[in-house]
């Protein structure tokens, strides 16, 4: 069932990436040419006056970032993030922030960029560039099997009844407050402790993208929990990166397609998001939970 709905989002994520580039460009019937003033100094001089790049993430979104019980930062987006800087020939620094702060820290230039499974949202891309997306996801329901044959249809946990938790500060968190406002929301700093919410029956449904949905399936299989099909939405995620610094944008986006069209991009996305070997490295959920991660 997981690798269905794997070759699924597989099979959504090429027909938008179809559609993407077929798009054409909408005419501006406006005389007055507009033009987009760039930042007055590009991310790029501090990266090569630093031979550093600040990269910001929760560490907190197993498999997209987490550390594990070795004390090491681990998932697809740090493996993005780490062969980015080798590509660029500087070290990697990865900046830990909750998911709330990390866009505050980026316009603040506390980072270059933050990987840390973002999704592009036309409100996000008012103040932001994306490059990518490095990955199709889409909002899904975990839930425990018992709790999913009371359902007619997913959306049905939108009652009263029902407590869901979401990642605070996410689009998930956003989609639970607008198209389940009838349940009671239920925000958390990361994952794994929504997921132990839901496993301690503090709540009844957690509303997440569906890689951490499955991963959550794959980690507690005794618990039988379950993964909506199919998702509420569909969302790409990218990297996001400054407005108005088009030299940063036009190098990040370089080297992200060497990284896409090498076919190194879908080796780890099948790494972190098709197989449980990783998980072993990961620390006791509670451990997680307690700590300061």
């Amino acid at each position: 069932m997981i690798n269905k709905i794997f070759k699924r989002c597989l099979s959504l994520g090429l027909a938008l990436a179809f559609l993407v580039s077929c798009a054409s460009t909408t005419a501006n019937n406006n005389d007055t040419p507009q033009t987009t003033a760039p930042v007055a100094t590009s991310a790029i001089d501090r990266i090569l006056a630093d031979q550093i790049i600040r990269v910001g993430m929760t560490t907190e979104q197993p498999p997209f970032n987490v550390i594990s019980k070795e004390g090491v930062a681990m998932g697809l987006d740090v493996d993005i993030a780490r062969t980015l800087a080798q590509g660029m020939g500087v070290k990697l620094s990865i900046v830990r922030k909750p998911f709330a702060e990390l866009l505050p820290a980026l316009k603040s230039g506390e980072v270059d960029m933050v990987i840390s499974g973002m999704a592009v949202t036309l409100e996000r891309g008012r103040e932001f560039t994306f490059v990518g997306p490095y990955l199709l996801s889409g909002k899904s329901l975990l839930t425990t099997k018992a709790t999913l044959e009371k359902l007619a249809k997913p959306h049905d946990i939108n009652d009263n009844q029902y407590r869901v938790v979401a990642l605070k500060g996410s689009t998930s968190a956003t989609f639970v407050g607008e198209k389940l406002k009838r349940s009671s929301l239920i925000e958390v700093e990361h994952y794994l402790e929504g997921i132990e919410s839901l496993r301690n029956g503090e709540a009844d449904g957690m509303v997440a993208d569906m890689p951490v949905c499955i991963m959550a399936q794959l980690m507690f299989p005794e618990d039988n929990l379950v993964t909506s099909e199919p998702p509420f939405n569909l969302e790409p995620l990218g990297i996001a990166i400054n407005k108005n610094d088009p030299q940063f944008a036009n190098v990040l986006s370089n080297y992200f397609d060497t990284l896409e069209k090498s076919g190194m991009l879908t080796l780890m996305q099948a790494k972190w998001m098709k197989s449980a070997a990783w998980m072993k490295h990961l620390p006791n959920p509670p451990e997680l939970k307690s700590s300061d991660l």
